[in-house]
């Protein structure tokens, strides 16, 4: 009986310890454009699902007039949070931002979404270099549905490229693993406990 009871335990160890692999919560990201109205194109190229993204312009001066030509990739729905969708006739509406969020149900990996962002100087409907706005402190942060947050800085935009390419990940380690691990480890004791006796 203490045999099959040492491997059960052992076993218990064994799968807890090789369950500890770990899922991957990471994103792509490619902003292109050359000049007023860039196209922000998100991948998810992960296991964890992203649950919003948060945008910050970077040079206040300037602002998100608007969003175009969404194109939702994701297994799910999104909310625009903070901006809207009005970018013909100049608008200088609410609508306007230097920060905005987007919220996902449903953007899995695999999935992608894109978005044209049109950049124009505060109380004007301009035509401005995105890339200068960006590059003054830009971002866009990611969060995913089991805490993880990564964040794509711009700060490397120069004036002479059109594409920018950012990636990011971190690792996630799997909670059953750790179950796993305990009950080994519980059943070790249990087995040591027993032997005593």
């Amino acid at each position: 009986m203490t045999g099959k009871m040492t491997f059960a335990a052992f076993a218990a160890l064994m799968i807890g310890a090789g369950s500890a692999q770990a899922l991957t919560a990471s994103y792509g990201l490619t902003v292109s454009g050359s000049r007023n109205v860039p196209t922000l194109s998100l991948s998810n190229t992960g296991d964890v699902a992203i649950t919003q993204i948060a945008f910050f312009i970077g040079d206040t001066a300037y602002n998100i007039d608007g969003l175009s030509s969404i194109s939702n990739g994701t297994s799910g729905s999104y909310t625009l949070v903070g901006v809207d969708t009005n970018t013909s006739g100049g608008s200088t509406s609410a609508g306007r931002s230097d920060d905005f969020s987007i919220t996902y149900t449903g953007f899995l990996g695999g999935d992608s979404f894109s978005f044209g962002a049109d950049v124009d100087r505060d109380h004007a409907n301009t035509v401005e270099d995105y890339r200068n706005v960006f590059s003054d402190g830009g971002y866009m942060r990611f969060t995913f549905a089991e805490g993880s947050v990564l964040t794509a800085q711009f700060a490397d935009m120069n004036t002479g490229d059109t594409t920018y390419d950012y990636v990011g990940a971190a690792a996630v380690p799997l909670p059953a693993g750790a179950v796993l691990l305990l009950g080994g480890l519980a059943g070790f004791g249990a087995l040591r406990r027993r032997q005593k006796v």
